[in-house]
């Protein structure tokens, strides 16, 4: 009874967890959808990640690179930081640097760029920071769709946790069918010195007479 119980207890963990999962899973694809449908990155829990085409950053950051983002208030930059802005006129998101700032607007450049952006970039057109790059995407590098990178990454996601959760059941079914055989085993011992038990008696009674 006490192992039922162990098991009733984690299957409820287990199912606890999978509604866990999949609600994190249709968050990060409805982050992933909105966000390409908007033309711009998608964020997730305040943090992004895009594919890097041009070599104006280099050599910190490379064309082919894969950069993570955060969320950054207009007040939290600084000079020498680099961020990510979107740039109406071209109708893209740059990364640049920062290379002067007022109280109104950023000055931004390339790292590799002769000159400075032509590009005010207030706090409204300010998407986020650099934080680092995401070298385990290079593998899509060469302007693969950005939308085919990300359902793979998340389709990735729900199958590894798919296959934990089935791993997690079939173990939990193998340990309640080895407990429903014990529970055989004990009644089928347990009948078995009954009888014995019942004949015993029976000679018992016999010698008596």
């Amino acid at each position: 009874m006490e192992e039922k119980k162990k098991i009733k207890k984690s299957n409820i963990v287990l199912y606890v967890i999978t509604s866990i999962l999949i609600t994190l899973c249709l968050y990060i694809g409805i982050s992933v959808f909105v966000g390409n449908v908007n033309n711009r990155p998608p964020r997730v829990f305040g943090l992004s990640f895009s594919y890097v085409p041009t070599k104006s950053m280099e050599p910190e950051i490379m064309a082919g690179d894969y950069v993570i983002f955060s969320n950054i208030s207009f007040d939290a930059v600084q000079t020498g930081d680099v961020v990510v802005y979107y740039n109406q006129g071209e109708d893209k998101y740059i990364i640049h640097r920062v290379v002067g700032k007022t109280a109104d607007y950023l000055v931004c450049k390339g790292d590799n760029n002769p000159s400075v952006d032509n590009v005010k970039v207030t706090k409204d057109i300010l998407f986020g920071k650099y934080i680092g790059k995401a070298d385990f995407l290079k593998i899509f590098s060469g302007g693969v769709n950005r939308l085919a990178v990300y359902i793979v990454i998340v389709v990735l996601i729900i199958l590894f946790f798919v296959l934990q959760i089935i791993s997690y059941i079939v173990k939990s079914k193998q340990e309640e069918l080895k407990e429903a055989r014990e529970e055989e085993k004990n009644l089928l011992r347990e009948e078995m010195r009954n009888e014995i038990l019942k004949e015993e008696l029976e000679k018992l009674k016999d010698k008596d007479k």
